[in-house]
């Protein structure tokens, strides 16, 4: 029987256990006006119906996203196919769950006639109306940045509804602050 050196048992666990823990995917921050160039539909959207699409490759998610509020390439009223990859079990790692009913500022962008999320979870925030004033947020903990040639103004994870707003408008407008 051939045995094992104490480095190799080590080694061996660091990767399993890393290997169980590496839940993100690694992306480059962009900052609105980036999101703004790199998407074909900015608009304020409401998540309607969602169903499974057995494809292939792999399962899909195509989610309705209704336009409530048109910033560039689309108008009020369309509707939207969303197409995400997964089924519930499976996902890509950093690509938002969206849910019937919600409402948020999406970034999309067209790809051999469908639409997806421009840069996964840096593409949408959710619009909380709970509380008042209208909230945003959007959850970046599944994303590692890579921070080098970051953008040096960011777009904001979380505030009010309407700032974002009038930051986007900026944004697609060519308004510079």
């Amino acid at each position: 029987m051939r045995g094992y050196s104490i480095p190799s048992i080590v080694f061996v666990l660091v990767l399993v256990v890393a290997g169980g823990i590496a839940h993100a995917t690694t992306m480059l921050p962009l900052s609105l006006d980036d999101l703004v160039d790199r998407s074909d539909v900015v608009a304020h959207v409401r998540v309607g119906d969602v169903r499974i699409v057995q494809r292939a490759d792999a399962p899909f998610r195509a989610t309705e996203l209704v336009v409530v509020e048109a910033f560039q390439g689309a108008r009020r009223g369309d509707v939207l196919e969303l197409w995400q990859r997964g089924d519930g079990r499976v996902f890509v790692v950093g690509d938002p769950m969206l849910e019937p009913g919600q409402e948020g500022l999406a970034f999309l962008r067209r790809v051999d006639g469908r639409i997806y999320l421009t840069a996964l979870a840096q593409s949408f925030w959710w619009i909380d109306r709970q509380s008042g004033e209208a909230t945003v947020r959007r959850d970046l903990r599944s994303i590692n940045m890579v921070l080098i040639n970051a953008p040096r103004v960011l777009p904001p994870d979380s505030g009010t509804w309407a700032n974002l707003r009038e930051l986007v408008l900026d944004a697609v407008t060519g308004v510079s602050r």
